[in-house]
């Protein structure tokens, strides 16, 4: 989460000098980041329905993010962006939730 932030805090974030392949490159890491965020939230939760809470915290944060980056300069808050910081929580925690259960299993010595 503070990754995101101080990302979130810089203004005019440019990770390529050719637009478009600026523009893929970021909506690309938000896919990244907000998954590798549901997922370590969903990891680090031992209570019921891991995967729904950690996609609940990304997506969250993931509103708040884009609320942030109204106040910073050369930055817009975009509500795509949160629809991709979704997508990405929503691929992170179905991967982390077959491998989770996969690892139960096979703990339990079914294959």
């Amino acid at each position: 989460m503070a990754l995101i932030f101080i990302l979130s805090a810089t203004p005019d974030l440019r990770v390529a000098p050719d637009p478009l392949a600026d523009y893929v490159l970021r909506k690309l890491g938000h896919l990244a980041v907000f998954g590798v965020l549901a997922v370590l939230v969903a990891w680090a939760w031992s209570g019921p329905r891991p995967e729904v809470l950690g996609f609940a915290v990304a997506v969250g944060y993931g509103i708040l993010d884009e609320l942030h980056q109204t106040s910073v300069a050369g930055r817009v808050g975009d509500p795509l962006d949160v629809a991709i910081d979704a997508a990405g929580a929503a691929m992170g925690v179905t991967v982390w939730a077959w491998w989770d259960r996969r690892r139960v299993d096979t703990r339990a010595g079914r294959h």
